[in-house]
């Protein structure tokens, strides 16, 4: 599944006159999970990946090197980038801090006076909530497809059509042999069965209410699904 929200997004929200001062194009394809604000030591004990850091640089003034450990510690950490707020502690965002970010291709926003912390962390909430919820009504939408497929007649071959439609491949079970149990189209399948074979699968059987085993056949799958 692609990313839903990402630095790129918040930045051409027009309406908070965000303006990027450093990072590549690359970064603003940059997942954007979350937003919190910290004016405290060691941001990141707060900070999860894929977050942004939204700081007025208050503990930061007249500390060149604190302002260059931030960016390391931020990048380390993964965070997707710093929002700097100007007009209260600083007037412009620090050179110290932004050498250090350019250096690294770490992602620093400067927001305005004008624009609210708050604003820009509830646009990410509700902007990732509504992704989340989407993510989930596909996955149920998925596991009910599957679950569907059991109650077929030949539940392993039903299966593997609904997955082979529903992510545009070919599936497959195939045994560490090489035998090709059920397909939905053409595979290296010996290629397969010879990495297969130096990971062996551990599984133990598990028998359904019509006495055959299928839970070694379908472990094998996911083993496959390793090498397409």
């Amino acid at each position: 599944m692609g990313i839903d929200y990402t630095l790129g997004d918040l930045i051409a929200d027009s309406h908070l006159n965000l303006k990027l001062l450093t990072g590549s194009a690359e970064t603003l394809a940059s997942p954007l999970y979350g937003a919190h604000s910290i004016e405290i030591e060691n941001p990141s004990r707060w900070l999860d990946p894929g977050w942004l850091m939204l700081t007025m640089g208050i503990r930061l003034r007249q500390r060149p090197s604190e302002q260059r450990q931030l960016i390391k510690d931020l990048q380390a950490l993964g965070a997707t980038a710093l929002g700097f707020g100007v007009g209260v502690a600083f007037k412009t965002v620090p050179p110290a801090l932004l050498e250090e970010a350019a250096a690294r291709n770490f992602p620093v926003i400067m927001v305005p006076v004008d624009t609210q912390f708050h604003e820009i962390s509830r646009l990410v909430f509700q902007a990732t909530v509504s992704s989340e919820a989407q993510t989930y009504t596909r996955l149920m939408s998925l596991q009910q497809n599957m679950m569907r497929g059991f109650a077929d007649p030949d539940p392993i071959e039903s299966t593997l059509r609904r997955l082979a439609r529903f992510a545009n491949v070919v599936a497959a079970v195939v045994g560490t042999d090489g035998t090709v149990h059920a397909s939905t189209g053409t595979l290296p399948y010996q290629e397969i069965a010879g990495k297969l074979v130096d990971r062996p699968l551990r599984a133990a059987p598990w028998p359904s209410t019509t006495g055959r085993s299928f839970l070694p056949r379908l472990a094998l799958g996911r083993r496959v699904n390793q090498f397409l």
